[in-house]
């Protein structure tokens, strides 16, 4: 792991000091899962704008965890790769049904974000993308959140 990495992960040294610490944390993991899975299993498209305009790869931690709370990561739909730019104008011309801003760029805070319709914005902390530890509970806690007011 990075240094930039160990530092965006503030429980990294304790998955790697204490183990049942960690097995403890799997559990609850493992649980917001489960709470956050849809009961119809029907998938909502979402597109997931990450700090500097990227999107998520299928194969990130994010894009499994939008499979599970319910969503399906239109990026790789749409032939675009992990760190994949996405405009402003991208956006607009193919609008998800929710779109999922993890960023302050100008282009992701546009007016015309709101006018769309047929697409619901809905903020995602960036603190939510960078660690696999027990913040995948607080972010699997926030998607079924999304999720349940966009269905």
């Amino acid at each position: 792991m990075s240094m930039t990495a160990r530092r965006r992960c503030a429980n990294w040294r304790l998955w790697r000091v204490v183990p049942q610490q960690a097995n403890g944390w799997s559990r609850e993991i493992e649980a917001a899962l489960a709470a956050a899975a849809p009961a119809n299993g029907e998938r909502i498209e979402a597109l997931l704008w990450q700090p500097g305009g990227i999107v998520a790869g299928e194969q990130a931690l994010v894009s499994d965890l939008l499979a599970r709370t319910g969503f399906e990561n239109v990026a790789p739909l749409r032939g675009l790769a992990q760190a994949d730019f996405v405009s402003l104008e991208d956006v607009v011309a193919a609008p998800p049904e929710v779109l999922l801003v993890a960023g302050g760029a100008v282009g992701q805070r546009h007016p015309v974000l709101g006018a769309l319709p047929q697409m619901r914005r809905e903020h995602f902390d960036t603190s939510l993308l960078y660690c696999g530890g027990p913040t995948i509970i607080r972010a699997a806690e926030r998607l079924a959140a999304i999720r349940r007011s966009a269905s």
